[in-house]
């Protein structure tokens, strides 16, 4: 609707408005900061992408956030440094804040229930802030998520949701593996549980890409996985 108008610095939402739709403002390079009122309940894909916020504020009633809706355009260029979701939002999609690299604050609302891969993360590396610092306020525990070895995952421990390190290790009881979960993270080393059954569409997309001279990393699928993802391991 209003793709790549780099003239346009704000806008303000009337209450007629439910969602804001696929690549609404998709690079609208002047946009700064961003209110998503009570009566939007939906931020589709793309929705943000490539505007140089440095604020965004999200009311009660936002139940969705989709893929790269928030994502920044190059590398570290993102400029916003904390974020609050209300108890309302359920779902946030993948890469949704990809490139937002100067986070350092995220509060969760307590009905998260799917983080898609790469939320948080960065484009090009493993500079994105880690899961355990995502997970400083008790709102984290309150929304059902914890942290184990550097990942995100669900309370009842079967859904690893986002990971920044390169030493991947997913514990015993995991189940599947998230769309895009690692995407781009520059695995080191990769040990999966006896648990797993599903690994994700782009799960592990760009990350097992080594320049010459590195240690390549070598992978070994359970007998327990059933499925694999479109592109899961696409380089």
């Amino acid at each position: 609707a209003f793709m790549m108008m780099d003239k346009l610095t704000s806008v303000t939402f009337g209450k007629g408005v439910k969602n804001i739709p696929e690549a609404a403002f998709y690079e609208c390079s002047s946009m700064t900061d961003v209110e998503i009122p009570a009566f939007i309940d939906t931020v589709e894909k793309d929705a943000f992408f490539g505007c140089n916020l440095k604020s965004v504020t999200f009311h009660e009633g936002l139940k969705s956030i989709g893929d790269t809706a928030f994502a920044a355009y190059t590398t570290g260029s993102g400029k916003i440094t904390s974020l609050v979701f209300p108890d309302s939002l359920q779902s946030i999609g993948a890469s949704a804040f990809a490139g937002q690299s100067n986070i350092k604050t995220i509060t969760f609302g307590k009905n998260i229930n799917n983080i898609g891969g790469n939320a948080f993360g960065e484009y090009g590396g493993n500079a994105a802030p880690v899961p355990s610092e995502l997970l400083a306020t008790p709102d984290a525990i309150q929304a059902g998520l914890k942290v184990a070895n550097d990942t995100l995952i669900s309370a009842d421990g079967k859904k690893a949701m986002y990971c920044v390190t390169g030493a991947i290790v997913l514990p015993e009881g995991v189940e599947e593996v998230s769309p895009y979960a690692f995407k781009r993270v520059k695995a080191t080393s990769v040990k999966l549980p006896s648990t797993l059954k599903t690994i994700g569409e782009g799960a592990f997309e760009y990350a097992f890409v080594y320049k010459k001279g590195e240690t390549e990393v070598k992978l070994d699928i359970p007998a327990s996985v059933s499925t694999i993802g479109e592109g899961a391991f696409y380089f």
